[in-house]
């Protein structure tokens, strides 16, 4: 699920410790940001072909999401495509 996020009550650990309940939150975080957390959760390369699209900010959390749902979801927000070549993610 991607929208406006605040400290949940139900999430009781910090944002830094949800990784180990397989939650990914993000605050007013650039896209290059994000892009190296979701680099390392989803054990892929993320390639961007534009400088001003690394610049987008996200605010939302992920639970137990693919890849490719996690980026259809960052694109209802902002408008960008993106690509996917087995381990390499090209957005633009």
């Amino acid at each position: 699920a991607l929208g406006r996020i605040h400290q949940a009550k139900k999430d009781t650990l910090p944002s830094e410790a949800l990784w180990m309940e397989d939650k990914l939150a993000f605050d007013a975080e650039s896209f290059e940001n994000l892009a190296e957390r979701l680099e390392r959760r989803y054990n892929v390369s993320i390639v961007f072909k534009n400088e001003e699209t690394k610049k987008l900010r996200f605010t939302g959390k992920f639970q137990n999401e693919s890849i490719d749902r996690a980026l259809r979801a960052l694109q209802v927000s902002a408008y960008f495509h993106f690509k996917t070549d087995s381990n390499k993610i090209v957005i633009y």
